[in-house]
């Protein structure tokens, strides 16, 4: 069995991200069907990101078709493989759509009219079932739950959404191509073909269909939310203050990485121009 290590800290996400990546390629260059993923502590991943991010690792080696087993040096409370597939779930593409978003409603933490719910659920499911129809992948890991943050009287819901297929600049990249667009040589570079998948009226879609993630970025902006988005050697972040940022890692990330926050906002109504 091959043993690939687990650094002993990240000093950032970034570098979180970046080893990821790392571990994904290494299981990839793997022989035999099962490999051991050694983890330093178990508080290293008490963040329900960092959680995520090793079921992520699961849900890759399914679709390498290797099986992934994780050991602890030091364990604690904080980490028991036992109950991770009790966090995080690996669900086939048949059924994350509906488990997930049928639980998206009843968490979100605002007040907001009834057009602007629909809007907002029917935009997060799309998220999952675009993973479905366009990710070329068997393995849908899609989580949604509600916390407070940094201790204080604020909550927030998260959710993510990750799948282990070609991505969305991937899929970007072979539209464009397959389109002949004549704006083809303006996206030579990865952060600029995902910049294309964010902008407002872009599709990949026959007919045209768009995931609306650029909705969701405008929602989260004015909610001082937070959106992160993983693929290839892009790592793409707006902040509670709606600063965006690219940037690139080391190594590729394979499959597509989708995470948002909802800050909870009693004293707000949140409603579409013209309601």
């Amino acid at each position: 069995m091959v043993e690939i290590p687990v650094p002993n800290d990240f000093a950032s996400d970034f570098e979180l991200f970046s080893s990821v990546a790392d571990i994904q390629n290494k299981i990839c260059l793997s022989e035999g069907d099962e490999v051991k993923i050694s983890l330093p502590h178990a508080d290293l991943f008490r963040n329900r990101t960092r959680l995520f991010l090793l079921t992520c690792l699961s849900a890759f080696g399914a679709q390498k078709e290797k099986n992934i087993v994780f050991r602890c040096n030091f364990p604690s409370y904080a980490f028991d493989e036992r109950n991770l597939a009790t966090l995080f779930q690996l669900h086939t593409k048949d059924d994350v759509v509906q488990i997930v978003s049928a639980n998206i409603s009843k968490r979100i933490p605002v007040n907001m009219t009834e057009r602007v719910e629909d809007r907002l659920v029917s935009l997060i499911g799309e998220v999952y079932n675009n993973a479905v129809e366009h990710s070329e992948s068997e393995y849908i890991i899609g989580n949604c739950y509600n916390e407070a943050r940094n201790d204080e009287d604020v909550s927030r819901m998260c959710f993510y959404c990750y799948d282990a297929g070609i991505g969305i600049i991937e899929s970007v990249r072979r539209y464009l191509k397959k389109e002949n667009d004549v704006r083809f040589h303006e996206y030579d570079t990865n952060s600029r073909l995902l910049k294309w998948a964010l902008k407002k009226g872009t599709t990949t879609k026959q007919p045209p269909r768009g995931v609306g993630i650029d909705w969701l970025l405008d929602f989260a902006k004015a909610n001082s939310g937070y959106v992160r988005i993983c693929n290839e050697n892009v790592l793409f972040e707006q902040n509670s203050a709606g600063r965006v940022t690219y940037k690139e890692l080391g190594d590729k990330f394979q499959g597509l990485f989708f995470e948002m926050h909802i800050m909870e906002t009693p004293n707000v109504i949140y409603r579409l121009k013209g309601e």
